[in-house]
């Protein structure tokens, strides 16, 4: 594996949060207040969700992506389909098996390589964008049978 020199985009690592919802439903009786309107019970046609997962790396994702067009296809396919701001329905796990097809494909191909982390006070070698990928199936074993799973970034 050869490593490969690439800038660090902190722009598409600094707001990367991974985060894995399910339907929330209140254990106990819940009141939204709507000031000087009153209060309104809360039910499960509300749409609450709640966190059940959440992870920041602490690398550089695409660092061992030199080409820009790669690495902009690949954040293209990932961070847009699951802004929080689309409907949980639409930020399904599939969504992640998509991107995972994309990324294996890169690689394959030789696209993205590895690059020089420091493990302690030895150097080692790591390819950022196949442990995503190892995340990601982990998360998608993990979750993938529970029914009202959604994820954001």
């Amino acid at each position: 594996m050869q490593s490969k020199e690439s800038p660090v985009a902190p722009e598409t690592n600094a707001e990367f949060h991974l985060s894995i919802w399910r339907d929330y439903s209140p254990p106990h009786k819940v009141a939204l207040h709507g000031g000087q309107t009153g209060g309104r019970a809360v039910t499960p046609e509300h749409g609450l969700q709640a966190e059940v997962y959440s992870w920041q790396p602490r690398m550089d994702l695409w660092a061992g992506i030199p080409d820009q067009e790669v690495r902009r296809r690949l954040v293209d396919k990932l961070i847009p389909p699951l802004n929080d701001s689309l409907p949980p329905a639409e930020r399904s796990l599939a969504v992640l098996g998509d991107f995972i097809a994309a990324a294996e494909q890169a690689i394959a191909s030789g696209d993205a390589g590895a690059v020089t982390v420091r493990a302690g006070d030895a150097p080692a070698l790591m390819n950022p964008l196949l442990a995503l990928v190892l995340h990601l199936k982990w998360l998608i074993r993990c979750f993938a049978d529970r029914p009202g799973i959604s994820v954001s970034t």
